[in-house]
């Protein structure tokens, strides 16, 4: 009877101190601690420092997209490895390079703008691949609006949200290659067509 009660304590004993750990990792000091534990010895940090986008603005020249857009001071346009450019504030670029270095990149959500081309193996025209590839994407059964500028027109499409992240797609027909331009703007929050249309009344072709 004796070693059952001492047993019940220290189970008692182990299931408080669990508790307690695991009330300390909800605390944003045992969130980070997690983070760490979850560092390899020895491996860089990367540092997470995010800016505002400047109310200074400048023109960039994407010749591999045949386009020209302007974007806050403090981004740049970057060829990411998945080989879609993404326009990105210099620190998340330089937390973003940390992490293909190898480093730790503690883990939270982005917002991204990403302008790319679709690819066209079958050398479709360009509506019927714009209608191909919204078909066969998560696009196919969002709202689709149409966006007409002073430079050129767009076909956007806001991608239904089933697991709390939004997607907006624009399709551009370049009307000098007749390549067809996609951009793109993830999150994972809710993201509106406002958004999208100030990336294209900030954009022009080369």
């Amino acid at each position: 009877m004796l070693m059952r009660k001492v047993m019940q304590k220290v189970l008692l004993s182990r299931a408080a101190y669990v508790f307690l750990g695991m009330a300390a990792l909800l605390t944003r000091q045992g969130w980070v601690q997690a983070q760490l534990m979850a560092q390899a010895p020895g491996q860089e940090i990367c540092e997470d420092n995010p800016e505002r986008a400047s109310s200074i603005r400048k023109t960039v020249d994407v010749p591999e997209l045949g386009i020209r857009v302007e974007i806050p001071e403090n981004f740049r346009v970057a060829l990411m490895p998945r080989g879609v450019h993404e326009i990105i504030s210099e620190s998340e670029f330089e937390l973003l390079s940390c992490g293909a270095r190898g480093g730790y990149v503690r883990g939270r959500g982005r917002y991204v703008e990403e302008i790319g081309i679709v690819e066209n193996p079958s050398q479709l025209d360009s509506l019927t691949l714009i209608i191909n590839t919204i078909q066969e994407s998560i696009y196919r059964e969002g709202q689709s609006v149409f966006y007409t500028g002073e430079l050129f027109s767009a076909i956007v499409v806001n991608a239904p949200s089933r697991t709390g992240f939004g997607n907006i797609g624009a399709w551009i027909q370049n009307p000098s290659s007749q390549e067809v331009v996609f951009v793109k703007i993830g999150c994972d929050c809710d993201v509106d067509l406002t958004s999208m249309f100030r990336i294209l009344s900030r954009m022009s072709f080369l």
